[in-house]
């Protein structure tokens, strides 16, 4: 029967084109909706399953944690992970790859019990080792002196060529492979 208006407690089945209730409702079984449009807070104690995805717009946020510690969201132009509390982001698991949004490009992969690797347009640049790093390419310093400071022994191993001395790409010093020996460049010796 169509009626404007009905209180009360229902048991079993409720069949209806559409549902405006101003109160509470307190359901123990299972609600079967197509279209749910909430304009208050929805409790949920138990857990929540979805059979298809989350859709929100941008700027609403998922906040996980008691003080809504854990925020993701996206506010029209970029996505963010970001911790609004005290602690910090941990990511565990297994290995961790960083790619770009087509997934076509590598940024990073942190291999669980192995390497960090850092690549530039797909191509590994950096990589950590059980006994240091290795870098493919050159190490720049685009803003002033360079510094190296170890507490050990300084090895450079060419792999059988000769170690270049350069200053501002123009090549003053050589190392060769196969004597040993040092040679540096009478156009950049001077006298004192």
């Amino acid at each position: 029967t169509a009626v404007d208006t009905v209180t009360g407690t229902f048991s079993g089945e409720v069949d209806a084109a559409s549902l405006d209730i101003s109160g509470n409702i307190d359901v123990d079984g299972t609600t079967n909706l197509d279209v749910t449009d909430i304009d208050g807070t929805l409790n949920v104690a138990g857990e929540t399953t979805l059979q298809t995805h989350l859709n929100m717009g941008d700027n609403d946020k998922i906040k996980l944690g008691a003080s809504g510690d854990l925020e993701i969201y996206h506010d029209g132009s970029n996505s963010y992970i970001a911790d609004e509390g005290t602690g910090g982001i941990i990511i565990s698991g297994g290995t961790v790859t960083f790619q770009n949004q087509a997934r076509d490009e590598t940024h990073a992969v942190m291999t669980v019990n192995g390497s960090v690797d850092l690549y530039h347009n797909n191509v590994k640049k950096f990589e950590t080792t059980s006994s240091g790093v290795t870098v493919t390419g050159n190490i720049a310093n685009a803003s002033g002196d360079f510094t190296l400071d170890v507490a050990g022994d300084i090895s450079l191993d060419a792999d059988g060529g000769d170690i270049l001395i350069k200053d501002g790409g123009t090549q003053f010093g050589t190392i060769a492979a196969e004597t040993g020996g040092l040679g540096i460049s009478s156009a950049i010796v001077q006298d004192s």
